[in-house]
């Protein structure tokens, strides 16, 4: 959850102008996690999950009116060339004789009293694929997460490679200190210290491509994120608490899942179309002639109203045939999900590993650190004493800040790999 100074300021900023950028001071510190969960909700495909929450209260919605009665009104008029005409060899009994031309107009209702529990099981089939079609929108924002990961563990990288530099161009320029002096006393010559601010000079060069770097990631991390961020205000996150190799809250796994409800679903909806059906209809309205007495060629109001009643009692097995296919898709999802597991392990199995290496070799960096500046204060000594050259001394400090900045490659490479893993295990 953001902070609530940052929720203040989120409401003051859309309150005022409806920006959607937070600004961050250097003294405050945005999380991973933070920065994640600001990404996701930046995201457009974020605004889908409203969409498809609207779409499918619609969907139920019509789902529990198809069953209402339904009131249509119908009028007809015809003219056809040769009609009946019936002539009776009975004294006193007129000739009957339809008019060629006919003219009705009904209202006519149907109401589905039991349609074997399709609509029911129309809204459960419908809640299931609402669900399902979150799952697959929250599988397509994960990816959003990884990004976020990279952009902000580079950042914190060259952050720290900076401090690094920083810290090489004041342990230089103490010693350049101690060279002017010596210059002076004409210990030793000019070139020396020339030397010495030509290697003071690469360091400011390659501290100013890495500044130019990292405003183009911090850039980019705070486009994705909606937040003006500074490389200060990043942290790597704390330590895994749960080290279990498990991925049973992976938005994937719950997919799988919804699928084969949404099949058992269907496979209800098919037996259920071959259930009893009973429904009610009424039909009232004029017609000339009259369309229910044969005898009566006025314009007369005529009703009919009654029950009807289906089943289908034979389809030729092909209820069974639909049932059948949908256990071989049943049967595909179960594979599919035996293939993400596969993936998985062996993706969660080679940060482990990453994991595990990355640390032994962040075991031997203070080591090495440690030596190397044992050598530094020996070779400074020999430096003085005329052993050996400026180059040989610049080149022992060189290896110094070599290994100070693969120590801190180190450290930020084990906090994003466990990062990495916390989230591929949506931990």
């Amino acid at each position: 959850m953001l902070p609530k100074r940052l929720k203040s300021s989120v409401l003051f900023l859309v309150f005022i102008c409806g920006l959607p950028i937070v600004l961050f001071s250097q003294s405050q510190t945005l999380t991973l996690e933070e920065a994640i969960e600001a990404a996701m909700k930046k995201n457009p495909a974020n605004f889908q999950f409203q969409l498809i929450e609207k779409a499918s209260e619609k969907q139920i919605e019509i789902y529990g009116k198809q069953n209402l009665p339904t009131v249509t009104w119908n009028t007809q008029a015809s003219l056809q060339s040769e009609n009946i005409d019936l002539e009776f060899p009975i004294p006193y009994v007129e000739l009957i004789s339809l008019p060629l031309y006919k003219a009705q107009s009904a209202i006519e209702s149907n109401y589905l009293v039991y349609d074997g529990g399709i609509s029911k099981t129309m809204i459960t089939s419908e809640k299931v694929k609402r669900n399902l079609n979150d799952q697959n929108l929250n599988v397509q924002l994960y990816g959003i997460k990884n990004q976020v990961v990279e952009l902000y563990y580079s950042i914190i990288l060259l952050n720290r490679q900076n401090e690094i530099l920083d810290s090489s161009i004041a342990y230089l320029n103490i010693r350049k200190e101690s060279l002017e002096s010596m210059v002076r006393n004409g210990v030793i010559l000019n070139s020396d210290l020339d030397k010495m601010e030509l290697e003071i000079l690469k360091i400011e060069q390659n501290q100013a491509w890495l500044q130019s770097k990292m405003n183009v990631l911090i850039s980019a991390l705070s486009n994705l994120t909606g937040i003006n961020i500074s490389a200060k205000s990043l942290k790597p996150s704390d330590n895994i608490s749960d080290n279990s190799l498990l991925w049973n809250d992976r938005h994937e796994i719950k997919l799988f899942s919804l699928k084969k409800e949404l099949l058992d679903t269907n496979s209800k909806l098919i037996d259920l179309k071959n259930k009893p059906k009973l429904a009610l209809f009424l039909k009232a309205g004029f017609g000339y002639p009259n369309p229910f007495n044969f005898f009566d060629n006025s314009f007369s109001p005529f009703a009919i109203g009654g029950v009807n009643f289906s089943w289908n009692i034979w389809d030729w097995k092909r209820t069974d045939l639909d049932k059948q296919k949908l256990l071989i898709e049943k049967d595909l999802i179960e594979n599919q999900k035996k293939i993400f597991d596969e993936n998985m392990k062996l993706e969660a199995d080679k940060l482990v590993t990453e994991i595990s290496g990355l640390e032994n070799n962040a075991e031997f960096d203070n080591k090495i650190i440690g030596r190397q500046k044992s050598i530094i204060e020996v070779t400074e000594n020999q430096y003085k004493n005329g052993v050996v050259s400026i180059n040989v001394y610049l080149e022992e400090i060189n290896k110094k800040s070599i290994a100070e900045l693969n120590a801190i490659i180190h450290q930020i490479e084990i906090q994003k790999a466990k990062d990495k893993l916390k989230i591929l295990l949506n931990k």
